[in-house]
């Protein structure tokens, strides 16, 4: 706001949709609810975006325990997940087993840096991923990630990798 930015408030209340683009807002469940939290992540926005059959999912950098709660707000068709941008850049208070189990994503991408100060991503939460079987996306390792969607047909392509994975469902 100092730099004349407009900024807003939003929660499970302000769903809204772009052409054929939905965005469902799962976390806060109300921002005018007075959350007893530690530091800003704890209220990081929650989003489902979904477009024709595909659905990603994004938390911002909310830990586990929100994670949790967030996902709670999905219809249970909802929790299926194609696409989940990794909670807090994979750090270890993310993305725990339970949250992994209820959404199964078959894609996961996590946004990180190379050789950065934190070690992220954490290993269990790798193993996490491994776990479920989701194919594991890296920025630091792959570079830029695009996934594009035509039709009912997707494909993920990396930029340090000509493949390019494709599928429909």
């Amino acid at each position: 706001q100092e730099k004349g930015l407009i900024t807003y408030t939003v929660d499970m209340f302000n769903d809204f949709s772009l052409d054929d683009v939905n965005f469902d807002f799962i976390w806060p469940e109300d921002y005018s609810k007075t959350y007893n939290v530690d530091n800003s992540n704890d209220i990081s926005v929650g989003l489902l975006v979904k477009y024709k059959s595909y659905k990603l999912l994004t938390l911002g950098d909310l830990p586990s325990q929100f994670e949790d709660l967030s996902i709670k707000n999905l219809n249970i068709e909802d929790k299926d997940i194609d696409f989940l941008k990794v909670g807090h850049h994979g750090s270890k208070n993310s993305s725990d087993l339970q949250f992994l189990k209820e959404t199964m994503p078959e894609y996961a991408f996590i946004s990180v840096g190379a050789n950065n100060s934190y070690g992220h991503p954490n290993q269990i939460v790798l193993d996490n991923l491994s776990q479920i079987h989701s194919k594991i996306f890296r920025t630091d390792t792959m570079g830029t990630i695009i996934i594009n969607i035509n039709n009912e047909n997707a494909s993920i392509k990396t930029q340090n990798d000509s493949n390019v994975i494709t599928f429909t469902k």
